[in-house]
């Protein structure tokens, strides 16, 4: 691995760690903020004349991201979403016990699907 690829995986880290610090990027200053890390992480792969002959971490690492985010909003069944995330399940159950209904049989990781995406 280059210095460059490095530089760039550092910054790539250094992002993911900072969106997850900073509540999630939920804020708009985190977002902002997190973008600008991402951004700067790609300028080493812009500025490359390079081609590049296997998967760059930069990619891998952004689509690892991405399938993580995609894997909380996607509707998953009780029973999964229980062992994944038990205050999720409790949550939405004690607000169906609380309206008296049925607590719903598919759900989303997320606990803010909206803010989520």
């Amino acid at each position: 691995m280059k210095g460059r690829d490095r530089v760039a995986l550092a910054l790539i880290c250094g992002c993911v760690g900072l969106a997850a610090l900073c509540l999630g990027g939920a804020p708009r200053w985190a977002a902002v903020l997190a973008a600008t890390v991402a951004l700067a992480a790609a300028i080493p792969y812009v500025t490359s004349r390079r081609k590049l002959s296997e998967r760059a971490p930069l990619l891998v690492l952004l689509g690892t991201a991405w399938v993580l985010t995609a894997i909380q909003l996607l509707p998953l069944p009780a029973a999964i979403v229980g062992a994944l995330s038990p205050l999720r399940l409790g949550a939405v159950s004690a607000n169906a016990a609380a309206l008296r209904e049925a607590a719903p049989g598919w759900l989303a990781l997320s606990m803010d699907p909206p803010r989520t995406a």
